[in-house]
């Protein structure tokens, strides 16, 4: 399976959201009920970099492990940062904006 990218979109590994985020991953959906999710991975969409920046600075303050818990993509450009285990993958047979997905490797 996998996540859509739209916009700018932090995906986050499940494991690392059940040991770093505060209440473990089902507080992290209760936080963000509508975002996407697989067995894996959940991805958050962003329409801005900033609020991508203050999610990983809130995870980098409360001592996450950001490097192999979450990576970052754009919908146009591709990947911004890479993850052990966080795959991201271009379908050029979609229109262009639905191109980018992630998957669990």
């Amino acid at each position: 399976m996998s996540v859509p990218v739209k916009f700018i979109t932090v995906v986050l590994k499940k494991e690392f959201l059940e040991d770093y985020f505060p209440g473990g991953l089902g507080a992290f959906l209760r936080t963000y009920p509508e975002i996407p999710y697989d067995e894996h991975l959940v991805a958050v969409p962003f329409m801005s970099s900033q609020y991508v920046h203050e999610m990983v600075n809130m995870f980098t303050y409360i001592g996450a492990d950001i490097d192999n818990g979450l990576a970052i993509c754009c919908m146009s450009t591709g990947p911004w940062a890479t993850c052990p285990d966080i795959e991201f993958v271009m379908d050029e047979a979609k229109p262009t904006f639905e191109q980018w997905s992630a998957r669990h490797s």
